[in-house]
C-alpha cells in the first residue's frame, strides 16, 4: 500500500469483519488550538478521532460499541440477524474533561475552535517569550540567527543591521523604487546577495516563516523590534524587545511591501533588472548611486527609480495573497489595524492572480495554479468566504505530484498544507504525503542528507532543509515519528553532523562559512568577486548551498552556486530550527 494511503486509512480507522477480530485503535489527527478538529471528529485526550465511525469512540469519546455492533453516524448499531452483547462500555480515561461532548467539528473542552471571521479579534493567544540572554542551546542560537538573517535583507530605508556596518549604508539604499509609476515600492527584502526584489521569493519565504511560527509559536523569542537594526554580540542579538516575536517583525518587512504590489491593475512581479544588477559586485549603497543603465537608480543627479516588471503570472501573486492572509491571522493579536490592512491587500490581489500565465525571469514560477490554491486556502481560513472554499476545492482537485523537491517553484506541499487546514479535506493530506515521499525515498538519502543527483549543484542544502521542514510540519500534524526524525536529521546535517564535520550556516558551529556570495557582506566594491579578499562582514545565520553529489564544498565568494545565500534558502532552515526548539521546550 502506498505510504500516503496508509496514513489515510489510519486517519479514518478500519473495522473488523463481523466474523470477529481484535478491534484496532483508531489513530486520529492531533488536536491543536486554533485549528480545532476536522468535521465529524472530536478532541479525545488531545487526539481528533472520527466519532461518527469509530467503534471505540462512537458519538463521544470513550463510548465503545458492543461486540458485533458498529458505529454508524455516531450511534452503535447492530446489524439485522446479529446478536450484539455486552452493552456500551462507559466513557474511558481518555475522555475530555467535560462530560458533555462538543459539537461536531469542534474540540471539546475548549473555546478556541477555528479562525475568526475577521482579523479584529485575536485568533491565537500571545505565546510566552523567552528573552533570557546567555543560555541559548545550539538550536535556539541557530533559530535566532536564521531569523535575524532577514534583517540583513531589508531594503529601502528600513533599519538593516548589516548595512549599518557598510560604508554609506546607514541611510538605506534603493529608496526610489516605484517612482517611475508614481508609487512607493521601497522596502521589502532583497532576494539574495544581490539587490533585486522578486515578488515570488519574497512571498514564498514570508509564507514559510509564518507557517513555522503558526506551528511552533513558543519556539520564537522577542529580542528586538521592527525599528531596530539589532546588533550581534557574539552569537547573541541585542535590541529593544517590543512584545512581538522577532520572526513577525521580520515578516512585517515583507508584508508591508507586498500590500503595495497592485499597480495600475497589475501585480509587481519584480523590482530591479537582474542582468544589470548582477554585472557588478558592489554593496547596495554604492550600486544604488550608479546610473540606471549600470544597475543603479540614478539619472544624473536625480533618483529616478529602478525598472519595475508588472504582470500576473507564476505563483508570485498567489503566494503574496497567501502570506498576507496568513499574516492577517497571526498578527491580529499584536496589531489588529495592520492585520486588517494585510487582509484587504490579500483580497485585492486575489482576483488579479492568473492560474496559467508565467511570471518574469529569473523567477517565472511554473506553478501558477498552485500559488492560487495557496491564496484561496489562506483566504478561506481568514474570511470563511464560500467563494474561496469553492476555488480551494477546485484547485486542489487539479493539483498532482510535482516529482521534484519543495521550493519556490514547487510550493505544492506548503499549499496543500494550507488547503488541508482550511478544508479538513483528507485529499490534501494524501497529496501532501505523496509529494513529500517522492523526495525522501530511500534512494534519495545520501549519507543522511535528502539529496538526489538530478537535483544538480544549486541550492543543495536549501532543498534538504525545505523538504525537512515539510516533513516536520507533516510529522507534527500526524505525530508520525519517522517524519520527525527525518526532519531533525537534516538540521543536524547542516550544523556539522556530516562527513566533513563542518557547519554550513555562517557564524555557527565548527568551521562555518565566512565568505558567502553576498555583496553587502563582502563590500568589495569591484566589478567581480575576489576570493583572495573574502568578506568584510560576517553574515550570521545565513545558510549556503553547500556540497553536491559531484562537488566538494569550498568557501569562496566567487562561487555563486555553492556559496549563494537567499531568502528561500533560510526559510526551510528557520522552520527546522523552530521545530527543534519547540521539541526542546517540551513540544511533541
Amino acid at each position: 500500500m502506498p505510504h500516503y494511503l496508509r496514513h489515510f486509512v489510519l486517519a479514518f480507522g478500519f473495522f473488523c469483519s463481523l466474523s470477529g477480530c481484535e478491534e484496532p485503535k483508531t489513530q486520529g489527527v492531533p488536536w491543536r488550538p486554533y485549528y480545532g478538529c476536522p468535521s465529524g471528529s472530536l478532541n479525545c485526550g488531545g487526539e481528533c478521532l472520527p466519532v461518527l465511525t469509530d467503534n471505540n469512540n462512537c458519538g463521544e469519546c470513550g463510548r465503545v460499541c458492543a461486540t458485533g455492533a458498529s458505529c454508524t453516524n455516531g450511534t452503535c448499531t447492530c446489524p439485522i440477524g446479529v446478536s450484539c452483547t455486552g452493552g456500551v462500555v462507559p466513557m474511558s480515561s481518555n475522555s475530555p474533561t467535560s462530560p458533555t461532548a462538543a459539537p461536531m467539528g469542534a474540540p471539546s473542552g475548549t473555546t478556541t475552535t477555528s479562525a475568526p471571521t475577521t482579523t479584529t479579534s485575536s485568533p491565537l493567544p500571545k505565546p510566552p517569550i523567552d528573552n533570557t540572554p546567555g543560555i541559548d542551546s545550539t538550536y535556539e542560537t541557530v533559530l535566532r540567527l536564521a531569523v535575524h538573517f532577514y534583517g540583513a535583507q531589508r531594503a529601502g530605508t528600513q533599519p538593516n543591521w548589516l548595512l549599518r556596518q557598510v560604508n554609506g549604508g546607514g541611510q538605506g539604499c534603493f529608496t526610489a523604487d516605484g517612482k517611475p509609476y508614481g508609487v512607493d515600492l521601497s522596502g521589502g527584502w532583497f532576494d539574495a546577495g544581490d539587490h533585486i526584489k522578486p515578488t515570488l521569493t519574497i512571498s514564498y519565504a514570508a509564507l514559510l516563516l509564518l507557517k513555522a511560527y503558526e506551528a511552533f509559536p513558543n519556539a520564537f523569542d522577542d529580542l528586538y523590534g521592527p525599528t531596530d537594526a539589532a546588533p550581534l554580540v557574539g552569537a547573541s542579538i541585542s535590541g529593544t524587545p517590543n512584545g512581538i516575536p522577532d520572526v513577525l517583525d521580520e515578516v512585517k518587512a515583507a508584508t508591508d511591501y507586498l500590500e503595495k504590489i497592485v499597480v495600475n491593475g497589475s501585480l509587481v512581479m519584480q523590482v530591479g533588472n537582474t542582468e544589470l544588477d548582477h554585472r557588478r559586485f558592489y554593496s547596495c549603497p554604492a550600486q544604488a548611486n550608479f546610473d540606471l543603465a549600470t544597475g543603479g537608480e540614478m539619472q544624473g543627479a536625480t533618483r529616478i527609480g529602478r525598472e519595475v516588471s508588472l504582470g500576473n503570472g507564476g505563483a508570485a501573486g498567489g503566494l503574496a495573497a497567501a502570506s498576507l492572509a496568513l499574516m492577517a491571522q497571526l498578527y491580529a493579536p499584536f496589531d489588529p489595524t495592520a492585520a486588517s490592512r494585510y487582509l484587504a491587500a490579500a483580497t485585492a490581489i486575489y482576483p488579479l492572480v492568473s492560474e496559467q500565465a508565467m511570471g518574469v525571469s529569473p523567477y517565472p514560477g511554473s506553478k501558477p495554479a498552485v500559488g492560487k490554491l495557496c491564496a484561496a486556502a489562506e483566504l478561506l481560513r481568514t474570511t470563511k468566504g464560500e467563494n474561496y472554499r469553492a476555488d480551494t476545492l477546485r484547485l486542489l482537485g487539479s493539483t498532482g505530484p510535482h516529482y521534484w523537491v519543495a521550493g519556490w517553484d514547487n510550493p505544492h506541499e506548503f499549499c496543500l498544507q494550507s488547503a488541508y487546514v482550511a478544508t479538513d479535506d483528507f485529499t490534501a493530506l494524501a497529496k501532501w504525503s505523496e509529494n513529500l515521499n517522492l523526495g525522501i525515498s530511500q534512494e534519495a538519502n545520501v549519507r543522511g542528507l535528502i539529496l538526489k543527483p538530478d537535483w544538480g549543484d544549486w541550492g543543495v542544502l536549501r532543498n534538504a532543509t525545505t523538504a525537512g521542514f515539510s516533513a516536520a510540519l507533516l510529522g507534527h500534524l500526524r505525530k508520525t515519528t519517522d517524519y520527525q526524525a527525518l526532519a531533525k536529521s537534516q538540521l543536524d546535517w547542516v550544523l556539522g553532523q556530516n562527513p566533513t564535520g563542518r557547519s554550513y550556516v555562517v557564524g555557527i558551529g565548527t568551521n562555518p562559512p565566512r565568505s558567502p556570495h553576498h555583496r553587502n557582506a563582502c563590500e568589495q566594491e569591484a566589478s567581480g568577486p575576489n576570493d583572495s579578499v573574502g568578506c568584510k562582514h560576517l553574515l550570521y545565520g545565513a545558510l549556503v548551498s553547500g556540497p553536491s553529489v559531484g562537488r566538494a564544498y569550498a568557501d569562496n565568494v566567487s562561487d555563486y552556486v555553492q556559496n549563494e545565500v537567499a531568502l528561500d534558502y533560510n526559510a526551510g532552515l528557520v522552520g527546522l530550527a523552530a521545530y527543534a526548539v519547540y521539541l526542546e521546550r517540551g513540544g511533541n
